[in-house]
This record gives C-alpha cells, sequence and structure tokens, in this order.
C-alpha cells in the first residue's frame, strides 16, 4: 500500500515547512524562514503543497493537496475542481454557511442540465462516479464515489452552495443541515454513508491522505 504525507516547502531553500500553532502560517525548519499560505480560487483552498500522482477526472491535469476550513481537500490547479471527502463535504458547508448568517444570499442560478451528462472517474478507483444534484440549496450537480467516499466538485459550486438560501425538498435526498447528502428512509437509506475504501486501488492512497 502506497502512503503519502502533506508537506509544504520552503520558498527559500526547498525544506519542510512546519505549521505554527495557532497560525496562518508555516516555519521552515532547516532555514527558519516563515511560508505566508494564500488561498486560491473563488472557492477559497488553502494549498498545502504536495502534487499527487493522479489526474482531475475533469481536465486530466495533475492534483495537489489543501485545506478547506481546515479540512484536507485536493483540488485541480488547472480546472480548479475540488474532491473532498463526503464525511468533510458537510463540515466545509456548515462553516462556510455559519459565517454568512444575516448576509444577503446570491441571486439562485438554474441547475445545468448538460452536468447530468458528463461521466467522470474516481481519482482513486477509477471507477465512474455517480452524477446527481445535491438537495441542499445552489442548484448544483454533484459527482460522488460511494465506494471511496469522495465528492467531485466543479469551480464555484462550493461557492454556490455558502451563497445560496434556502433547501431544495422535491427529491428522495433530502440536506442534513450541515450540507451533507442523506437518503430519505427506504430500501437504499445508507447509500450515502461514509464507505470502506477499496484496498486493491493503485490509486488507494488518496483516500490515505485523508484519514
Amino acid at each position: 500500500m502506497i502512503h503519502a504525507s502533506i508537506t509544504i516547502s520552503c520558498q527559500k531553500c526547498g525544506g519542510v515547512a512546519n505549521i505554527v500553532a495557532g497560525q496562518e502560517y508555516h516555519r521552515c525548519e532547516f532555514c527558519t524562514s516563515l511560508v505566508q499560505l494564500s488561498e486560491v480560487s473563488v472557492d477559497r483552498i488553502l494549498p498545502t503543497g504536495a502534487i499527487i500522482d493522479s489526474s482531475c477526472p475533469s481536465c486530466s491535469q495533475s492534483l495537489e493537496t489543501g485545506l478547506i476550513e481546515g479540512r484536507r481537500a485536493m483540488y485541480c490547479t488547472s480546472c480548479f475542481g475540488v474532491l473532498v471527502r463526503h464525511s468533510d463535504f458537510g463540515g466545509i458547508v456548515h462553516s462556510r454557511q455559519a459565517r454568512r448568517v444575516g448576509v444577503e444570499p446570491a441571486e439562485p442560478k438554474p441547475i445545468d442540465a448538460a452536468a447530468f451528462q458528463r461521466r467522470l472517474k474516481c481519482p482513486s478507483c477509477s471507477t465512474q462516479m455517480e452524477v446527481h444534484p445535491y438537495y441542499g440549496p445552489g442548484n448544483i450537480v454533484v459527482d460522488t464515489c460511494h465506494e471511496c467516499g469522495f465528492v467531485w466538485l466543479d469551480h464555484g459550486e462550493l461557492t454556490r452552495i455558502e451563497q445560496a438560501s434556502g433547501v431544495r425538498s422535491d427529491s428522495p435526498f433530502k440536506s442534513s443541515g450541515d450540507g451533507t447528502l442523506i437518503s430519505s428512509p427506504g430500501p437504499d437509506s445508507s447509500r450515502y454513508d461514509e464507505p470502506e475504501t477499496t484496498t486493491d486501488s493503485p490509486l488507494r492512497f488518496l483516500a490515505d491522505l485523508f484519514l
């Protein structure tokens, strides 16, 4: 099994920079330089510096590691799509929406019907991801891998959820209130429970990054 860890490289000497407790910067353990990280893309991803040996499911560029609301994520530096654990997705949405209490919601956009025709492969297990509406606010279409527990969001979709108002209720799925997808009671009500990641995947280390 391949394991990987997230490290930040010093911009001066190339050494390993470690996070400074309580601060939003890292300090190089060799030259003691400070490394300030800046968020990228409209979805405000904080890069953490590791390039993953796996391709973006949307544009085939390499994925890199990052943080969103303190939770581990991977993102594409070309199209800025985001891959997160389903179990982290809800916490991210909850944190983002909590900061917008009292803020005027954005004008809702219609759901993109063309997004249902796209077929993406999971970067972890290479199986085809499921495509379906996100039945919380935002009118977006998400791609999920039940086997690996990942959710793929296109550039800007997280921001649309954050800025939207209200919750969709016309579906067999509902929002838990914290951004997660929960199926209504029925024979497949555990469909979006946290799954076990397959152990025979040559790219299983993607899931290991989130443990």
